[in-house]
């Protein structure tokens, strides 16, 4: 028996206010197993005590050292003297503000709405407590071990009254046999894949041991599925099964199992079959009059476990509500814009269209989730910044998501206090300082999006009653303020209370947006516009003034044209506001039959309803009726997604153009068609800007196949400093990076990589687009890869 304990045993005579906690138990422990720890003080004093086991690997990764209670309490602590840094206020009374110059970014993910994902890594940490020992006593604990391999750090922390003590201890858990099996972090439907499976002999008793290997449905094994290996001699030994995926996406699960006469190791490995292409929608529009039915065929075409058939009924013209909230929720990039995007149209649906408690419950997740994440956007101005570490504010982003905030808490969703008080005095200063003279704003729209940030930004302190009265008069007395602009302001003189002078400002005021799309700045856009009009309208009571603009909105929303995050968030909101205030005017009524199936017939005063259609329920193909029961005309929309094998196999440039090359580590072009098994190499893709246009707001879309391994350079404080892009999200299997590109300008962006498992793997398309402005854009198609031995 071994124990390590950091406090020697007398200190608690030079300090008496230190406990010895002592850990009892073996210095080797077998995995799998159930494990006594015995836990004492060493002289015997009674104590409050916490026990944890971790893996001494994911300690390491952030140097945590066991919690030392007695050094924090009786610190000796310096004469206190506090400092402010006040440059930045200083010289922003005559220059304006200094960025910072270190930018803390992130790799996280939004990944909002997503359905069930592999638990791909099972951390080995086990935390018990809180126990109490009298003076002279013990107490031993029973601990199962899982299937884990490696170092664990057995850590107690205690407490008796004011003294403070801890105790560590590292075991080794490990048994004769082992086994570790390694697949990389995802795969794709079709794809093939060596696994290799280290078989480990730690003592001489091991020699012919017989690898199994077992596979749920989304794997087939294409070889061996049982293998043999001999032992000479303590050591390891490496062997590989081949494995071919299923056409299908889901979470994959692999269970190796070794024997050697009595013993025996197991290793499982979930992890999940991801599509790496977009989804494909198809679409039919169906009209039926009172009393009458219509039928339609579905036939899904894409990959199974993609596909979903939606049937939206609704009593006013259809919006493609599905297609659009999957396309806020999937959207894969995630800036303050975005990120509220995701969320506030799903704060307001239950207005719109009526909700199961366990959609209810996904909102609920989605909209906490999407709360925590703003928090990351938030400077120390009270604003919010585009990207998370940013130190300047995006003026729009900070509107934005801050009237989602206000919005979340009015429904009972719980707001940290000092991120509302923050905002709200970034919101006031921002407001009361504003002025046309300061538009820095060049752009053909900039004077109208200079105006309209403003309105919106008084109408949130409206909304959450903080209205800057003297701001907002300032603003009604501009001259040639833009419609959008004037339609936000009157809204927000509307919830103050000052009706007559909303009603003042929209008189023979216009209704007609001009059309237009901006890459940045407020991110706006006809129908963007549109959108905010209809909200006005709906606040002031002026439902029958909004309904023309909701027809021609509606057509654009239910078409296939291309919208962005902020056109299709708004659109929703919109629409959502428009049917609160018309909640409960006409009631949906209809039945609808799959193929043989129980009718289902549904009435409610919502003016939506879905009608959702997997898998398991229809097969390949189904024959879907529909009666419209009501007295009103049933305007259905079917929508069928599902994700294709392939993606695109052409090249595309739309006022951008895109090349890629593939380099090893001494700068020689390769193919990667073929790669030997180890090789570490570059992607290095080269973008230009043939135009006379500044691009902003652009991001370049990098998807790599599952045997190919991202060297993130953050991981290992290599990363170099560079300008070529704003900001870089790295995952898993991909990278997105995101950056501004000048009038004929040429930016390089370089990934390293290394071909790490055999097998034939799929390079999806390479592209990068405007986020806000779908016609700029270029790409390059994919293609099938191998990873091959030397």
């Amino acid at each position: 028996f071994f124990c390590t304990i950091r406090f020697p045993f007398f200190a608690q005579f030079v300090f008496p206010n230190i406990i010895t906690p002592q850990i009892t138990m073996k210095d080797e422990i077998r995995p799998e197993s159930s494990v006594s720890i015995k836990i004492d003080e060493q002289t015997g004093k009674a104590m409050t005590y916490t026990l944890a086991l971790v893996d001494e690997g994911l300690l390491d990764l952030t140097r945590f050292a066991t919690p030392d209670a007695w050094g924090s309490f009786y610190a000796k602590e310096a004469l206190g003297v506090k400092t402010w840094d006040m440059y930045d206020q200083v010289i922003g009374a005559y220059g304006g503000k200094l960025d910072k110059l270190l930018s803390i970014g992130g790799d996280g993910e939004v990944n909002l709405g997503k359905g069930n994902k592999a638990n791909r890594f099972k951390p080995m940490v086990k935390f018990v407590g809180v126990f109490t020992i009298a003076a002279g006593e013990s107490k031993t604990h029973k601990v199962q071990i899982p299937n884990y391999i490696g170092s664990v750090r057995v850590m107690v922390v205690a407490r008796n009254e004011a003294a403070y003590g801890l105790a560590e201890k590292t075991v080794a858990v490990k048994k004769p046999l082992m086994i570790l099996t390694t697949l990389p972090r995802v795969l794709g439907p079709t794809e093939q894949v060596a696994m290799p499976v280290t078989i480990f002999a730690m003592e001489k008793s091991i020699k012919d041991v017989k690898v199994e290997i077992e596979v749920n449905d989304y794997f087939s094994v294409t070889g061996k599925s049982v293998q043999t290996i001999h032992f000479d001699e303590i050591g390891d030994q490496v062997i590989n099964f081949s494995i071919l995926v299923a056409n299908k996406v889901g979470v994959a699960k692999v269970k190796i199992k070794a024997s050697c006469g009595s013993e025996t190791a197991t290793d499982e490995i979930e992890l999940d079959v991801r599509a790496p292409n977009p989804v494909m929608y198809e679409t039919k529009e169906i009209t039926i009059e009172p009393g009458k039915e219509a039928k339609t065929n579905l036939a899904f075409t894409g990959i199974s476990g993609t596909n979903l058939a939606t049937l939206e009924c609704s009593t006013t013209p259809i919006i493609g509500l599905e297609k659009r909230l999957n396309y806020l929720i999937e959207y894969p990039h995630g800036c303050i814009e975005q990120t509220t995007s995701a969320v506030f149209p799903q704060l307001l649906m239950s207005n719109l269209v009526e909700t199961t408690e366990k959609q209810q419950a996904k909102i609920n997740a989605n909209v906490k989730a999407g709360i925590k994440r703003i928090q990351m956007f938030q400077t120390s101005n009270g604003g919010f910044s585009y990207w998370p570490g940013e130190s300047t504010e995006s003026d729009w982003g900070t509107n934005y998501a801050g009237h989602f905030l206000l919005e979340a808490e009015a429904r009972g969703y719980s707001i940290p206090a000092n991120l509302k008080t923050k905002w709200i005095n970034y919101q006031k200063d921002q407001a009361k300082n504003w002025s046309n003279a300061n538009n820095v704003f060049t752009h053909a729209q900039g004077k109208a999006s200079y105006e309209l940030i403003q309105a919106y930004r008084l109408y949130t302190l409206a909304l959450c009653n903080n209205a800057e009265l003297g701001a907002m008069n300032r603003l009604r007395e501009e001259k040639n303020v833009s419609v959008s602009a004037k339609w936000r302001l009157a809204a927000a003189y509307e919830l103050v209370g000052q009706h007559e002078i909303a009603e003042k400002l929209i008189y023979k005021l216009s209704t007609t947006v001009s059309d237009y799309r901006e890459l940045s700045y407020s991110y706006g856009s006809k129908a963007r516009d549109q959108a905010m009009l209809i909200e006005s309208l709906s606040i002031m009571g002026k439902k029958d003034k909004a309904a023309p603009i909701v027809k021609e909105l509606s057509k654009t929303m239910s078409s296939n044209a291309w919208m962005s995050t902020q056109e299709t968030a708004y659109s929703l909101l919109a629409f959502c506001q428009y049917t609160g205030a018309k909640a409960g005017t006409t009631a949906l009524s209809f039945t609808m039959q799959l193929n043989e199936s129980l009718p289902l017939n549904k009435t409610t005063t919502k003016s939506m309803y879905q009608v959702k259609i997997g898998e398991n329920e229809m097969g390949k193909k189904g024959l879907v009726t529909i009666k419209n029961n009501g007295k009103t005309t049933l305007f259905v929309k079917v929508l069928i997604e599902g994700v294709p094998l392939v993606g695109s196999k052409t090249s595309s440039s739309n006022g951008l153009n895109i090349n890629v090359r593939y380099e090893d580590m001494n700068g020689t072009e390769i193919k990667p068609d073929k790669l030997i098994q180890g090789k570490e190499f570059e992607a290095i893709v080269t973008i230009t800007n043939p135009t006379k246009s500044y691009y902003t707001e652009m991001v370049l879309n990098q998807i790599f196949p599952s045997a190919w391994e991202i060297h993130n350079n953050r991981m290992d404080d290599t990363e170099e400093s560079t300008t070529m892009t704003r900001y870089q999200d790295i995952r898993d299997d991909r990278v997105y990076s995101y950056y501004d590109i000048a009038p004929g300008e040429t930016k390089t962006v370089a990934i390293k990589l290394n071909a790490v498992y055999l097998g034939k793997y799929y390079l999806p398309s390479l592209y990068s687009e405007a986020m806000y402005d779908h016609s700029i854009s270029a790409s390059l198609p994919g293609k099938w890869v191998e990873v091959m031995k030397e």
